[in-house]
């Protein structure tokens, strides 16, 4: 039988990409095994980044991907 995710809390001191992937994992019902499973991304890296650590673009873009969320660069004004 499949576990029910637990929300996860989202610190204020997380990288604000970071706090929208663990949102968006909170919306989608997503656990961090399927997570990883998914994109590939180590299980202890996603949670480390909740914590401790700002993710990498290499390992970013694929979590993602997976969530459906895109990272824009917007230019500013001058």
């Amino acid at each position: 039988m499949k576990r029910k995710p637990r929300v996860k809390s989202i610190p204020s001191k997380a990288h604000p990409v970071v706090q929208a992937i663990f949102t968006e994992m909170n919306n989608q019902n997503m656990t961090y095994n399927e997570l990883s499973e998914r994109s590939g991304v180590s299980k202890k890296l996603i949670e480390r980044w909740r914590l401790s650590t700002e993710p990498q673009l290499s390992t970013l873009w694929p979590v993602l991907n997976v969530l459906g969320l895109k990272l824009v660069v917007i230019k500013e004004h001058d």
